[in-house]
């Protein structure tokens, strides 16, 4: 005979759908905030990666060609941008996700 875990009963499945929905809203709105954190906090830091590259390759590599010595900094600057680009998407689609559940709150009353 298999056991299975008691259910617990939970909350979520008292609310409105309305209701649901906004709690749902509003979670995913604050997950894509720290997630846009966190993009910013490693986009700086590779920011920082690409310049402290840049000066050891100028400082340990004079005979390489330029575009070998400039290629690894260049890889961190354009993941920096990447990143950061991703972080300002996601910031952007935060603010759009907690307008709609404001909106869904000033709908109600």
């Amino acid at each position: 005979m298999f056991f299975t875990p008691k259910r617990r009963p939970t909350s979520h499945r008292l609310l409105g759908r309305q209701r649901r929905d906004r709690r749902v809203r509003g979670e995913y709105a604050t997950t894509l905030y720290v997630t846009g954190a966190v993009q910013v906090a490693l986009s700086i830091a590779l920011v920082a990666a690409g310049f402290v590259s840049f000066q050891a390759v100028q400082a340990h590599a004079r005979d390489v060609d330029a575009t070998v010595r400039l290629a690894l900094p260049g890889a961190f600057f354009v993941g920096a941008l990447v990143t950061l680009r991703s972080a300002v998407r996601n910031l952007r689609l935060a603010k759009t996700e907690k307008a709609g559940s404001r909106e869904d709150d000033a709908g109600r009353t």
